[in-house]
C-alpha cells in the first residue's frame, strides 16, 4: 500500500497565481560542500529541490515562478565567485550609507602567546568606548571568539576575569556559548538568546562554533578573535555580528 501526506503550505504555494522567491544566505543553496558542488554542478539541497518543485508544480498549473532572488553576504568559495547570487552592495557602501555601524580594525600577532596583553587592549579599548552605555537601552556588548572549548575555558577566561577585575567590573557579565553542557547550561543558552534585550546584564560572550552566521544582536559592538585568521569566510561572518546598526 502506498500512503502519501500532502504538505498543506505546499499545496498553498503552488496554487498562486505567480510567486517571487527570495533565498536569504543563499550560499546554502549551493549545498554543505560548496566546492564540490560548485565544480561539479551534481549535487542539490534540500532548498534548491523544493524551489525547483514549486516552479515545477506552477508551471503544471499555468503559472510560474516570476524570479529567484539569491542574497548572501559571502557569495564566494575559496576565492571563486559563486553562481547567481547578488553581492553587489558592499560592506564599505552600507557603512558609508548608515546601515551597519563604523568599523575600526586591529591586528595582532602571536596572540595565544600573548593572550593577557590581546585581553588587556582589547578589553580595555571597548570599555574606554563604550562602558555601560546603554543603546536603546541595552548594555553593549563584546564577543570573544576561541578556535578551541579548552582554549576558551583555561586561557581565555581566566584571562578576561582578570582584566574585569583590574577595571572592577563584575565577572558574572560573562558568558560562555560554547556548546558544551559542562560549560554552557540551559541557563546560559536562554541568557544568550535573550542578549539582545533591556534585561540583559552580560556584557563579555566567549563563543566557540557559536555566534557566527545568523547571530543578529544589535548590541554587540566589538569582536575579539582569539584564533589564527585562515578563513576569510570565517573572518567575514564573525565580524559582521558587531555591524549591525543601532
Amino acid at each position: 500500500d502506498l500512503f502519501l501526506i500532502n504538505n498543506p503550505r505546499f499545496a498553498k504555494l503552488v496554487r498562486l497565481k505567480q510567486l517571487g522567491i527570495y533565498v536569504d544566505e543563499a550560499h546554502h543553496v549551493f549545498g554543505s560542500k560548496l566546492a564540490e558542488d560548485l565544480l561539479s554542478n551534481s549535487k542539490t539541497t534540500s532548498l534548491r529541490v523544493t524551489i525547483n518543485e514549486i516552479a515545477a508544480n506552477l508551471a503544471k498549473s499555468s503559472s510560474r515562478v516570476v524570479a529567484c532572488y539569491n542574497y548572501t553576504g559571502t557569495p564566494y568559495v575559496k576565492n571563486r565567485l559563486l553562481p547567481e547570487v547578488v553581492y553587489s552592495y558592499g560592506l564599505r557602501e552600507a557603512i558609508d550609507k548608515g546601515y551597519l555601524k563604523k568599523v575600526e580594525p586591529y591586528a595582532y600577532e602571536n596572540i595565544r602567546e600573548n593572550t593577557q596583553v590581546f585581553c588587556h587592549d582589547s578589553i580595555t579599548h571597548f570599555w574606554e568606548k563604550c562602558g555601560e552605555n546603554r543603546v536603546e537601552g541595552m548594555l553593549p556588548k563584546m564577543a570573544f571568539f576561541a578556535s578551541s572549548i579548552e582554549e576558551a575555558i583555561t586561557e581565555l577566561r581566566p584571562a578576561i576575569e582578570k582584566e574585569l577585575i583590574a577595571l572592577n567590573i563584575s565577572t558574572n557579565r560573562i558568558l560562555v556559548n560554547v556548546g558544551d553542557a559542562r560549560y554552557t547550561s540551559n541557563d546560559d543558552l536562554r541568557e544568550f538568546n535573550t542578549l539582545d534585550s533591556v534585561r540583559s546584564e552580560k556584557q563579555f560572550i566567549i563563543l566557540v562554533g557559536k555566534g557566527k552566521e545568523g547571530w543578529n544582536c544589535r548590541s554587540l559592538f566589538a569582536v575579539a578573535m582569539y584564533r589564527r585568521a585562515i578563513s576569510t569566510v570565517f573572518v567575514l561572518q564573525a565580524t559582521m555580528r558587531c555591524l549591525r546598526k543601532i
